[in-house]
């Protein structure tokens, strides 16, 4: 059963996570995989707590976006995460010309 609201698009690219760890400031880099209007999921190489309050840089844009980390499951290598965004991504995310 699906339980989004939104369509969700393919959508390839590199983004920058950055968030607050108890140690302080932490950022990675992660690849994208698809999102919707207000969610992304993205494949990086460190677990980010479920709860966890981030920000999201898409590659080629200045503009970043909250968001919030829904859920964090390991993949292989990789962690996949999906958040949920307090705002629509910027135009290069989606496929917009830039």
């Amino acid at each position: 059963m699906e339980r989004r609201r939104h369509e969700r698009n393919k959508f390839h690219g590199t983004i920058r996570i950055s968030w607050m760890s108890p140690a302080g400031h932490v950022s990675c880099v992660g690849n994208s995989c698809n999102h919707s209007t207000y969610g992304l999921l993205t494949e990086a190489s460190e677990c980010i707590p479920v709860g966890t309050r981030t920000a999201i840089q898409v590659e080629g844009s200045d503009e970043s976006v909250e968001a919030t980390v829904r859920h964090c499951r390991k993949h292989g290598a990789w962690y996949r995460i999906g958040l949920h965004l307090s705002a629509v991504l910027p135009p290069v995310a989606q496929g917009a010309p830039r």
